[in-house]
């Protein structure tokens, strides 16, 4: 985010520090942040930013009938929350997908030494 004068300073100190408190809860449970959840603290910034927490808002401006404005928030309510649940069960699924792959990556390693202590006893037995 680019400085606008102190707006962007402020939303970016709010973010940085939502992030921060999230990977040492995160820690403390000795778990990754969920990638979901740093997502979602993001996009909350970027709400309260343009709903002027963080001092006025600069951004554009649109000129929508109350109708409109209505019928827009209503579908981009329901798409938020489709969008949202759907990327939060994917990336909660790949962190569980690449915790899988360590372990496996791991068993590998440890398959391989065994292997190759085997093959090492057998070689001096002869």
């Amino acid at each position: 985010m680019a400085d606008d004068g102190g707006n962007e300073t402020a939303a970016e100190e709010a973010l940085r520090l939502d992030l921060k408190s999230a990977r040492l809860f995160a820690e403390a449970a000795k778990q990754p942040a969920k990638r979901s959840l740093l997502n979602s603290l993001v996009a909350r910034n970027v709400l309260r930013e343009e709903l002027d927490w963080f001092g006025p808002y600069e951004g554009t401006g649109y000129s929508l009938t109350e109708a409109q404005r209505n019928r827009l928030l209503a579908h981009c309510r329901q798409d938020a929350a489709l969008g949202a649940v759907n990327s939060g069960e994917a990336l909660d699924r790949l962190d569980e997908i690449q915790r899988s792959l360590r372990g496996l990556h791991r068993l590998l390693l440890l398959l391989i030494i065994a292997m190759g202590s085997l093959g090492a006893f057998c070689v001096s037995r002869l």
